[in-house]
């Protein structure tokens, strides 16, 4: 049995046999049971039934509204990752000959019946009564990045309010000639964010742009990049990057042990922005 160090980053539990490891395994199952409920709330986001605010204090209908955009990305985002997956998987599956009802909770009708509609949700169930199967597959890496990114991001609208990020070490000049080592976190629509040690106030805007520039030049996979640019206030999932690479917009430099393409944080983030200014432009 293989004892492989599982390859999702952060993990590198035994993978025992599959391509990665159980509680990874376990993460997709639970990514993919949440979907039907995440697309039920992502629409209610949508109408401006619900309201989505900040942690105590009164949550007015004009809180809810600068989050419709993101939900309907989200939202977007959601249903594509989980169609291309099926689109990509289907073709391997073996066809499947016996009775079938029409309406039924029956396992071997579930794994039969066509996909109605294709729409996130059906498309969630077929995957998730394949977990098994799929976590053997060499592509389980790349399909449990895009899934759980996809997944979690719309989960960040509607469980809680943003948390906070990470935007570096204070680095504020001390009376004793040394410089603040105390680690910053802001919120992502923050304006500012005030030192807790020695009270410095920075704005947060300027001092993610000084984290871009420092790691402009790293070179990573999709998955990783998506993590870090929204942690420095980009919202970008590992499919949107994957994207940005089969147009053209960003090319490769290099590959990891794996063979998958590394892309350098700089152009990525250029892409971004550009993908961004084209939305504006257009809705303007």
């Amino acid at each position: 049995m293989s004892t492989i160090p599982c390859p999702i980053s952060g993990c590198g539990r035994p993978t025992r046999g599959a391509t990665i490891c159980g509680a990874c395994e376990a993460d997709l199952e639970r990514a993919l049971t949440a979907v039907p409920w995440l697309v039920a709330q992502l629409d209610l986001v949508l109408s401006r039934q619900t309201r989505t605010g900040s942690s105590g204090g009164a949550r007015s209908a004009e809180t809810s509204l600068p989050y419709a955009p993101h939900a309907s990305e989200a939202s977007r985002v959601l249903a594509s990752t989980l169609t291309a997956w099926v689109d990509e998987l289907r073709p391997a599956e073996p066809r499947r000959i016996g009775p079938l009802c029409e309406r039924c909770t029956h396992a071997s009708c579930r794994l039969m019946r066509p996909l109605a509609g294709r729409t996130a949700s059906a498309c969630a169930v077929w995957l998730r009564a394949r977990v098994d199967r799929i976590v053997r597959l060499p592509v389980a890496e790349e399909l449990w990045d895009e899934i759980t990114a996809a997944v979690w991001a719309a989960q960040r609208l509607v469980d809680r309010p943003p948390e906070r990020r990470y935007v570096g070490q204070c680095g504020a000049g001390l009376d004793d000639g040394t410089d603040c080592d105390v680690d910053l976190y802001a919120r992502p629509d923050a304006a500012a964010v005030t030192c807790p040690e020695c009270g410095t106030r920075w704005d947060v805007r300027w001092r993610r742009r000084r984290l871009l520039e420092a790691a402009e030049d790293t070179l990573a996979t999709a998955a990783d990049l998506a993590r870090a640019l929204t942690g420095l206030g980009h919202e970008v999932t590992p499919e949107m990057i994957r994207g940005y690479g089969h147009r053209g917009q960003i090319v490769p430099h290099g590959r990891d042990g794996r063979g998958r393409p590394l892309y350098r944080l700089a152009d990525v983030a250029d892409a971004v922005a550009a993908a961004a200014a084209r939305r504006a432009e257009r809705s303007a």
